[in-house]
């Protein structure tokens, strides 16, 4: 964790001057900090939905989620195998320095008045005190992502804590910040469905998938969650698309809650192409393409679009360039 203690304590404080650095610093930084793996099968989701309206977010983003995901990988694969005490001496310390860091946060963000409705608002207007509310999305991202690994080591070693001990979202505000959950949580339980092994030898064929596989999915997936922030400030998707939601459109599974596109037909049919034919980063043996985008998107009421309304669109004049812009993300 010794990258959040240099955000929360040293030198990457977003707040030091050093650190004011205009956006074409930031860019090259992020594209030079590849977004490490998970070494485990997660039970969670950070759906941070508000939208990174700057690059050096993004950068602070990545480096928490380097971090996190790095001290996960790190204490799960320390304790494959070992014995009861070791487990239990490692997981008490992950723990405890957890709810350290978390309280620190939570006392910063009182302190320096880092309130999430800054920047959660319908009202929030980013344009206004930028730095003030840069740094309050970086320590409520933060929070929000230590709160996930707390989760995550509680379900990993769920066998190793008594059910009385382990902590719900709500709880863990309660009892390590001492206040009330926020009217926002950012943290999804992944659904898991258990089939018996009898189900499975009945199946014979496996269930059409009607979505896209992004080319660059294992490599560079964060170039999705770049796309959906892009895509919400354009406020061609609805401000209440979770992202997890979005990301299946992209990673070749089921998507059971389309996607509000709330921009022009021509604008989603224009990007589909760009992503399709220009940049070639999109995958779907076996369908129609026009067949995955109705199953993958709907209209800002929706309500389904038809094949041949999609394929037939002409390009966009006056949006052109920020659909490009967005499209571009993902080469």
């Amino acid at each position: 964790m010794e990258t959040i203690n240099s955000i929360l304590h040293f030198d990457l404080r977003p707040w030091l001057d050093k650190n004011n650095k205009p956006e074409d610093y930031y860019s090259p930084e992020l594209r030079l900090t590849p977004l490490i793996q998970e070494e485990f099968i997660p039970q969670f989701n950070t759906d941070f939905s508000i939208p990174a309206f700057s690059v050096k977010i993004k950068y602070y983003q990545r480096l928490i989620d380097n971090s996190i995901t790095d001290f996960l990988n790190g204490i799960i694969s320390e304790t494959e195998d070992e014995s009861d005490n070791l487990i239990a001496f490692k997981l008490k310390k992950a723990k405890k320095k957890i709810k350290s860091l978390m309280a620190e946060i939570n006392d910063l963000i009182l302190l320096k008045d880092y309130d999430l409705n800054l920047i959660a608002s319908k009202h929030s207007d980013f344009s206004t005190d930028r730095l003030h509310k840069e740094e309050t999305y970086i320590f409520q991202y933060m929070l929000t992502a230590l709160i996930k690994c707390y989760l995550e080591i509680q379900q990993h070693f769920s066998t190793h804590i008594h059910k009385d001990d382990k902590l719900g979202i709500a709880e863990i505000y309660s009892v390590i910040l001492n206040r009330p959950a926020p009217e926002y949580i950012f943290i999804r339980e992944i659904e898991t469905v258990s089939i018996n092994s009898a189900e499975i030898k009945k199946k014979t064929k496996k269930p059409e998938c009607l979505s896209f596989t992004y080319s660059k999915l294992k490599k560079e997936n964060s170039n999705i969650n770049d796309l959906f922030n892009s895509l919400k400030l354009n406020k061609s998707i609805t401000e209440d698309t979770a992202f997890a939601d979005f990301k299946h459109v992209f990673s070749g599974v089921s998507v059971n809650n389309p996607i509000r596109w709330c921009g022009a037909k021509g604008d989603l049919s224009y990007l589909i192409k760009l992503l399709n034919n220009e940049y070639k980063v999109l995958t779907f043996p076996g369908n129609s393409i026009w067949k995955i985008v109705c199953e993958c998107f709907v209209d800002k009421d929706g309500q389904r679009f038809t094949e041949q309304s999609l394929r037939d669109q002409k390009q966009p004049k006056i949006t052109k360039e920020n659909i490009t812009k967005a499209a571009k993300l993902m080469k």
